[in-house]
């Protein structure tokens, strides 16, 4: 998994779930949660043991991403 920073307006009624499949050399990671904001750091991305590479598919609800200042 990766190292990251997970913030919600929720506070405790924050909710998520996390499936894993693995499928070849890739693994398929299913997400369902509660409205949230993820950073990942330069710092955390620093420390990380290899490189990867991930596909974002969003299947329902609003999602919205900024990699090095882009939207």
């Amino acid at each position: 998994m990766l190292e990251l920073d997970i913030e919600s307006a929720r506070g405790e009624s924050f909710r998520a779930r996390l499936e894993q499949c693995a499928l070849g050399p890739a693994t398929l990671n299913f997400l369902w949660a509660t409205s949230q904001q993820v950073i990942r750091s330069r710092d955390a991305i620093s420390r990380a043991r290899r490189a990867v590479f991930h596909l974002v598919h969003l299947r329902s609800g609003r999602f919205r991403m900024e990699h090095c200042g882009h939207t």
